[in-house]
């Protein structure tokens, strides 16, 4: 009998505890609220924290929480404490939309994803079509990405980034007419990105249209893009694929100036002599290599074609049966009679 006295008695006590710990955290949550319209929200955060440590799994205390984390940016611990209260409530509309909102900052795609779906399920009417078209595009799912970037388009075709992020996927889908196209749409709606531009240029580049590789690369530094070792070699590129040779050899030399030892640079400017029949400037040209690299078989090669292009074909010859004595693999080229590799 007494033992089931004290059972009872221990029993009433946690009862009284249980009311006591839920008592304080609500005396802690409502001292937080005041604080939150105030906009004193670390101080919010500090007594959330209590009321949390006294009811761990509190809808209310954990809802507030979400809150005040939110607020202080702290979006890990806020995400925790809107997970805890949407357990509770799964058909709390606030709670899906901020669960989507979190897992998008924090970069957990696939999850924004899945509450972004939810929310428009719950909510008729509402879309999320931009954030999960982001969210694909960061998962690398290029075709689902612009799936639902053309949706949020059709919701509104005032914001540049659609278009912007359409044009990236097509690219990484080497469609590169289209991305041209979508990087004509976002220009036309923020025209002053340098950055877009020059991206637009070298998605005409990959396009094989010329002329408008060059005219966005040009508008894009003149807007202040910084020119490169790389914008200097594409726009080179660029004009020497529009025949204007004078204007691409320019912006190469500007680059073999910068990078006096880049054999690969060397070779291209080299050969771009050779094509446009500048054979002395071409042989020139691969010496440096020859200077920097003895064994290179392929300048030897090339020069020997240069020579047997002038008229020295004796000498030419020489050179060519010499390179291919250095690597057997270029009897290959004097087969085909190629000079370009």
């Amino acid at each position: 009998m007494k033992k089931l006295v004290l059972l009872i008695g221990m029993g009433l006590g946690l009862s009284h505890m249980g009311l006591a710990q839920a008592s304080g955290a609500e005396h802690y949550i409502l001292q937080a609220r005041d604080e939150m319209a105030r906009q004193r929200y670390l101080s919010a955060y500090d007594l959330l924290k209590r009321a949390v440590s006294l009811q761990p799994e509190g809808r209310e205390a954990n809802l507030a929480l979400g809150q005040a984390c939110w607020e202080l940016r702290k979006y890990q611990e806020s995400k925790t404490a809107y997970q805890k209260a949407y357990a509770f409530d799964k058909k709390d509309t606030h709670v899906v939309a901020r669960l989507t909102q979190l897992n998008y900052f924090l970069r957990n795609w696939q999850e924004a994803i899945d509450m972004a779906r939810l929310q428009e399920l719950q909510v008729p009417g509402h879309s999320n079509a931009l954030l999960i078209g982001k969210a694909y595009y960061e998962l690398e799912d290029y075709g689902q990405s612009v799936k639902y970037l053309s949706k949020a388009w059709q919701e509104d075709s005032s914001r540049s980034e659609i278009p912007f992020l359409a044009a990236r996927s097509f690219v990484e889908m080497s469609n590169y007419k289209r991305a041209a196209g979508c990087y004509e749409q976002a220009l036309a709606l923020s025209p002053e990105k340098a950055e877009w531009m020059y991206e637009a240029g070298m998605a005409y580049a990959a396009a094989n249209n010329h002329p408008k590789a060059i005219e966005w690369m040009e508008k894009a530094a003149a807007n202040g893009y910084k020119q490169s070792n790389d914008f200097l070699h594409n726009l080179g590129m660029a004009y020497l694929g529009n025949k204007e040779f004078d204007k691409g050899m320019a912006r190469l030399q500007e680059l073999l100036q910068r990078k006096p030892e880049d054999i690969e640079l060397l070779y291209t400017v080299g050969e771009t002599y050779y094509q446009a029949k500048k054979y002395d400037e071409a042989i020139n040209t691969w010496d440096r290599i020859l200077a920097l690299d003895k064994t290179e078989a392929n300048a030897v090669y090339m020069i020997g074609l240069a020579y047997i292009k002038k008229g020295e074909t004796n000498k030419g010859k020489s050179l060519c049966e010499k390179a291919i004595q250095m690597d057997p693999a270029l009897a290959k080229l004097r087969e085909k009679k190629e000079g370009i590799f």
